[in-house]
């Protein structure tokens, strides 16, 4: 049975896996779905889905998507149509296979520090429900083991680390910020704490918000596009009815993320014994000169990922010793 590591991220699913010659495998769907089943337009193929007695298709235009920056997602059956869909995508035949998938660190531990088994078995029980695909074969979910998300996606740069360093992890997700203290060399927690409330989400919330005002109407996917290219001017205008609303939209932008950067730096100061600094996870960008100014590390101490979309299936992989 095919082990497949995901990322079950509120804005899109990543998957890593190894394919018959050992070479890791990597694949990238946004979640874009309306709950509505879509009709067919001749050779284009069309996704739907049926799960738990709703109806879901794949609509990266629609402008009543499905809602995915909340906690609650992570248990949704939405949440096992975008982990189906990524798999219908990904290239692989459908088949048998064993899920290896995260949850975000205030969901995966107690006030105590310890593994919430409830919530564990209600992350496996909902990954495993099973999804229709109504244009073909569905993958099976047969097994689901569930880790703790943020860790994995450092464990490259712990392993370059002594027992003498600590390593702090910023983990800034879609949906929440994971941060963890490691110490180094034998990779063993410190700390760790998750907040629900703060993730990247946000900003491309507020473009949304900021688009439907000067273009009357919006989508997720382009507020998220405009957020990935905000330092385009080109592209922020191509998207707008009246090129003249440009500065609106990167006024709304600024203001976002100094609200998201303020956010993150706040709740670093709950840390401290850390030698060194990693910032990974989607919105790894939006905060990183903010946390690197507001701790005070060095350059040869800080540490950002440049492929922040896959550190988290590659660092699960490569625990794993597959």
């Amino acid at each position: 049975m095919k082990k497949i590591f995901i990322d079950d991220g509120s804005t899109g699913i990543k998957l890593a896996w190894k394919n018959e010659s050992g070479e890791v495998q990597t694949a990238l769907t946004n979640n874009t779905f309306k709950k509505e089943l879509s009709p067919p337009t001749g050779e284009a193929e069309v996704y739907n889905y049926r799960c738990s007695g709703e109806d879901f298709s794949f609509s990266p235009m629609s402008t009543s998507i499905v809602m995915t920056n909340n906690v609650q997602w992570q248990y949704s059956a939405a949440n096992a149509v975008a982990i189906q869909h990524a798999l219908q995508k990904s290239g692989l035949k459908p088949q048998r296979i064993h899920a290896l998938v995260t949850l975000p660190l205030s969901e995966f531990y107690d006030h105590n520090n310890q593994p919430n088994l409830a919530n564990i078995e209600r992350k496996k029980a909902s990954v495993a429900q099973s999804v229709e695909f109504l244009s073909g074969n569905a993958f099976i979910i047969e097994a689901v083991s569930v880790s703790p998300e943020s860790i994995p996606a450092a464990v490259a740069k712990v392993s370059e680390l002594t027992d003498l360093d600590a390593l702090l992890v910023v983990d800034l997700g879609g949906t929440t910020l994971d941060v963890s203290l490691i110490q180094g060399e034998t990779a063993s927690l410190v700390k760790v704490e998750g907040n629900a409330n703060i993730g990247a989400s946000s900003v491309t919330r507020e473009v949304d918000q900021a688009l439907r005002t000067v273009n009357g109407q919006s989508s997720w996917r382009i507020a998220d596009a405009i957020v990935k290219n905000r330092h385009n001017d080109g592209f922020i205008a191509n998207r707008l009815f009246n090129e003249e609303n440009v500065p609106a939209i990167k006024e709304s932008l600024d203001r976002s993320i100094t609200s998201l950067c303020n956010a993150t730096t706040d709740f670093l100061t709950r840390f401290g014994g850390f030698t060194h600094v990693a910032v990974v996870g989607g919105g790894a960008s939006l905060v990183a000169d903010s946390v690197k100014s507001a701790l005070k590390i060095s350059d040869k101490r800080f540490f950002v990922s440049d492929d922040p979309q896959f550190d988290l299936v590659r660092g699960m992989l490569y625990i794993s010793g597959e």
